[in-house]
């Protein structure tokens, strides 16, 4: 597979629901999907296009979606089909599809992104995911520095839709080590509750796809579960100085390096667990507007099972899309070999997968459960992305700050 894949524009994506002539409808025998008003023809969500004799089912089936056609939603469509890179006891053969919707997040609300980001930041101690020195809990052992003086570094900290006693705890969705794949059984750091702007777009995203959560909930009974691990990452070029204090203690600062990385170079080519049969990545503007930019690769040749444990990828083998900040893209990325490569020298991105209770695991969804959930999945073609609008963001923006003042501010923390 060559080249890189199209890009699809804000402008050029359908949006339905409130003030739009297209709304969402669900058939009588239960399918969802959306058409246009006074129109006989009717797209479900499966892929398939109907055609009825009566308008007045399609009016009907327009009632049935009250609740979404409440609110505008923008339609994203398979933008590629890549072909899995292993197969295997979860991962059928066959294509995979890839959504990728630019520019699609608001600019006032991905301030309140970005602004919850920053928070996180500072409130938490993260996680260190891997860094220039082949370190970390996806520990790849190859060095990408440039020089003595500049590193990269991926930062991460996970924040969970349910943490009640039966959630936890839950499966950690980068650990690889066994010491790491579990997080405690109660919420402690990188494992915090999932934020209130992260948590809104979520749950809109939960009720704008039922054909997705009913996959969900009919299969594994795990609905509430539905991306509700968010994955915060931070990649960023930086200068290390090591500074010693008073206390004779050693610690990092972390400063912009002006540099881009290939595409592996940020994110290392691998397969995500099983919790990402179903993966959203959200990318966030950061602090300096003028970065934030990435390049996804997708496809290529993985390496053999077994052979060869370097997260690598054969030259001009794999695809290549640009996804710039306020963005998402979206695909299995258990079937999907995948990495990630710096167009600037700083990127923030909110990864959605399933949140997996350890109790849920072994025997309920893997194997058997993640397996029937990557092929029902897969038959589903069309995702649904809300439209952000400046309700959602003054409501949000006030919740997040009373969540603030309740988490505490992180100002008294040690640096």
């Amino acid at each position: 597979m060559h080249g890189a894949l199209k890009n699809s524009k804000l402008k050029n994506m359908l949006k339905v629901g409130k003030d739009s002539h297209f709304k969402r409808l669900k058939t009588e025998d239960g399918l969802y999907g959306y058409a246009k008003m006074d129109s006989n023809e009717i797209h479900l969500d499966v892929g398939r296009t109907l055609k009825v004799e009566d308008l007045r089912i399609v009016r009907e089936a327009i009632e049935r979606c009250d609740v979404l056609n409440a609110r505008s939603w923008y339609v994203a469509e398979p933008v590629k089909n890549i072909v899995a890179g292993r197969p295997d006891a979860i991962t059928p053969r066959g294509d995979y599809p890839v959504y990728a919707s630019r520019y699609c997040v608001s600019e006032k609300y991905d301030e309140v992104l970005r602004e919850e980001f920053a928070w996180l930041q500072k409130r938490y101690d993260w996680d260190v995911y891997h860094d220039s020195d082949g370190k970390g809990q996806f520990a790849s052992g190859q060095d990408r520095a440039h020089n003595d003086s500049s590193k990269t570094n991926v930062r991460t900290l996970y924040g969970m839709a349910e943490y009640d006693v039966g959630s936890l705890p839950v499966q950690n969705p980068c650990g690889l080590p066994s010491d790491m794949q579990w997080s405690k059984n109660c919420l402690s750091e990188p494992f915090v509750p999932m934020p209130p702007a992260t948590r809104h777009y979520r749950d809109l995203v939960s009720l704008g796809n039922p054909s997705v959560t009913r996959i969900f909930q009919k299969v594994v009974g795990m609905k509430p579960y539905y991306l509700g691990c968010a994955a915060y990452v931070v990649f960023v070029f930086v200068c290390v100085l090591v500074i010693q204090t008073s206390h004779t203690r050693l610690f990092n600062r972390y400063t912009d390096y002006r540099h881009n990385t290939d595409v592996g170079g940020a994110l290392a080519w691998h397969f995500d667990k099983a919790l990402g049969v179903e993966t959203m990545c959200l990318s966030v503007t950061p602090p300096n507007v003028k970065h934030g930019l990435k390049t996804i690769g997708l496809g290529g040749y993985p390496p053999r099972d077994g052979v060869d444990r370097v997260h690598v990828n054969a030259a001009e083998s794999f695809e290549k899309m640009k996804i710039p900040p306020r963005s998402v893209w979206s695909c299995n990325a258990k079937a999907i070999y995948h990495a990630v490569g710096n167009d600037t020298p700083r990127s923030y991105t909110i990864v959605l997968r399933t949140q997996i209770p350890k109790s849920l695991y072994r025997g309920h969804f893997v194997l058997q459960g993640a397996r029937v959930l990557t092929m029902m999945l897969r038959d589903v073609r069309l995702r649904y992305l809300p439209v952000m609008t400046d309700l959602d963001v003054s409501d949000i923006r006030q919740e997040l700050g009373n969540w603030k003042k309740k988490q505490g501010d992180g100002d008294d923390r040690e640096e």
